[in-house]
């Protein structure tokens, strides 16, 4: 019991801030989760598995390759040949789509439109997408392998529908029965692969072309029948001209009128056939050189350059191939060379000390036997001195017989 008021408003008051701290203190319970929902989710990816080799799936694919059957434009995004496949549903050629957005569309045809995977909603389009670029990959890869087990000859009867020739009991026929067994959509895989580069090389084995390269020296071959038609009608003007001044000298010569007449007359002429030339020689130009107009240079066209461009190169290329060979084999001469005079060196080196050590022992050797012949000698020194003057005689260890001394 409180008596005090004051006493009791202090207490009121700690109470009410006591209550509004247990308000705003968060849970005490250690398994409650208070993030978010948002970064509950984030990060968190539904793993979608298809068991596509499995026999109870194998529709999944047949639906796959329908649809890619039935769009042109997927087929040319996914790299098959779409030669023989008709446009459905609308789709342009031009539509400008990327192929992560084909890869959703077929997953959207598959698994969501087909009523086959209930399991699967339009939240997991991404992920699908992701499975059908995975199952596409593998079609292709598996369709390679089974055409080069086949070899060319099998794939060719495969290609015409030929398969019934194979002789029963061979390996090709075998090989195919195998096929047919682990991957029986390869007849639709080869309708849609058959004019791939990586299976038909016949475009790219041949280094002849059959595209028109005369666009490329249509400009200067313009630019030379410019100035051919140029110099032909300089020529021609330079013949009238002078054809007129040689008809006029020719008429001041004559003193009398009647060969001023006939001047006349010829320069009429003359000038007549001036023209026909004149114009006859501007004609040439385009159909047959005149014999007297000197060599034209034709400009050089861009195949040409491009030859003469790679002809420098290779050139400069070899030389310097050579240059660098010939620093290599004089590298390794020098390199040889140093290794003989070293071993030379160590030889000489390796005769000399050995001679020294011959030398040695024999010195060493003299001084022992000499050492030896002196000890012998301070052992016996009665006896006298040898007639060598190096050791003493022999004396002999036994006693001789007096009998046989007389």
């Amino acid at each position: 019991n409180i008596s005090n008021p004051s006493e009791k408003l202090q207490t009121g008051k700690s109470k009410s801030r006591k209550q509004a701290r247990e308000c705003t203190r968060p849970p005490l319970s250690s398994k409650e989760n208070t993030k978010p929902a948002s970064k509950l989710q984030e990060g968190t990816k539904r793993t979608v598995t298809v068991h596509w080799s499995k026999p109870e799936y194998h529709y999944a694919t047949d639906l796959l390759l329908t649809a890619i059957e039935e769009r042109q434009t997927t087929c040319a995004a996914l790299g098959f040949d779409p030669q023989g496949q008709d446009e459905t549903n609308g789709v342009n050629k031009t539509s400008g789509k990327v192929v992560h957005e084909h890869y959703t569309s077929l997953a959207r045809v598959v698994f969501l439109e087909s009523g086959r995977f209930p399991k699967y909603t339009p939240d997991d389009i991404h992920e699908l997408a992701g499975v059908i670029k995975n199952r596409v990959i593998k079609l292709k890869a598996l369709y390679r392998e089974c055409r080069e087990k086949l070899t060319a000859t099998g794939a060719g009867l495969v290609d015409e529908d030929r398969e019934s020739e194979f002789e029963p009991g061979s390996q090709l026929a075998n090989i195919w029965d195998e096929i047919q067994h682990d991957f029986p959509w390869y007849k639709r895989m080869n309708a849609l692969m058959r004019g791939h580069p990586l299976i038909d090389r016949s475009g790219v084995a041949n280094s002849a072309t059959g595209v028109d390269l005369d666009i490329l020296d249509r400009r200067s071959k313009l630019l030379v029948k410019a100035e051919d038609n140029n110099s032909g009608r300089a020529r021609a003007d330079d013949t009238h001209h002078r054809a007129a001044s040689s008809d006029v000298s020719c008429s001041d010569s004559d003193d009398t009128a009647g060969d001023l007449v006939s001047s006349t007359e010829s320069t009429a002429s003359g000038s007549d056939e001036v023209k026909d030339t004149g114009t006859k020689k501007r004609k040439s130009p385009s159909t047959q050189p005149s014999a007297s107009a000197g060599p034209t240079k034709c400009r050089k066209g861009m195949l040409q350059h491009v030859q003469e461009i790679a002809a420098a190169d290779r050139s400069t290329r070899l030389k310097m191939t050579a240059m660098r060979l010939k620093a290599k084999c004089n590298y390794k001469v020098e390199k040889e060379r140093l290794r003989h005079d070293i071993e030379m060196a160590r030889l000489e080196h390796e005769a000399r000390e050995r001679d020294k050590q011959r030398e040695h022992e024999l010195k060493l050797l003299a001084g022992q036997l000499e050492l030896e012949h002196l000890r012998v000698a301070a052992s016996r020194p009665s006896q006298g001195p040898s007639q060598s003057g190096l050791a003493p005689p022999l004396v002999a260890n036994w006693a001789i017989d007096p009998a046989l001394q007389s």
